[in-house]
């Protein structure tokens, strides 16, 4: 069985417990998404990138949002779909696509998520060792296409928008989902090429879902 599979980085909000930052389980930016053979963490098949892009790596152009959902017969709600790219030092979106992937998890299934991923402190600077927020989504599912970046030529001029309507790319419940964070059996902070190598046995941290 396939699956989708997004190699993610949780963002941080402040904990006013804590009185400190903590990753965010509810967001964050995606950082290599495509799917996979369900017994592997390498990814045989990726959304198109163009081989130049108007913008640089001050911009954002994938993105994870979760939110809970009702109780219902299936575990969530996996939807893809187009997004504009952000600009983080201008703190605006650019006329230009990258995309989202929004999960819906329904009931108990937002909890136990919401539990895994805790609490945690984010991590020091110089700190090489500790969980970075980095988490990997694996959904079974048949692949399906993904649609090409499209926008301006100078996302940042003013005037009418060459992108024009952002359109959904795919929508689908799944009865099953495993989430594991980027770090080892001892705890220690994994790249996504390192997990990608060692696969899924290999992960320390995993909370799987499924409908009982």
């Amino acid at each position: 069985m396939s699956a989708l599979v997004a190699f993610c980085k949780l963002s941080t909000q402040f904990n006013d417990q804590l009185q400190e930052l903590v990753y965010n389980p509810f967001c964050g930016w995606i950082e290599d998404i495509g799917f996979v053979d369900h017994s592997r963490l390498s990814i045989i098949s990726r959304p198109p990138r163009l081989k130049h892009v108007p913008y640089d790596n001050r911009c954002s152009d994938r993105f994870l949002y979760i939110k809970p959902g009702e109780q219902r017969s299936s575990i969530g709600q996996a939807e893809v779909e187009e997004s504009l790219v952000y600009d983080n030092q201008m703190r605006g979106e650019i006329d230009f696509t990258g995309l989202k992937l929004l999960l819906t998890l329904n009931g108990d299934a937002f909890e136990a998520y919401r539990e895994f991923v805790g609490k945690v402190r984010q991590r020091e600077l110089g700190d090489f060792a500790s969980w970075d927020g980095g988490v990997v989504f694996i959904i079974p599912t048949q692949p399906f296409p993904f649609p090409e970046p499209r926008g301006a030529t100078d996302p940042w001029a003013f005037g009418s928008r060459a992108v024009g309507n952002l359109r959904p790319i795919e929508s689908f419940a799944f009865d099953t989902m495993d989430v594991f964070k980027l770090v080892d059996m001892n705890g220690r902070r994994l790249s996504i090429e390192q997990a990608s190598r060692a696969g899924m046995t290999q992960l320390g941290e995993r909370l799987h879902l499924m409908i009982e």
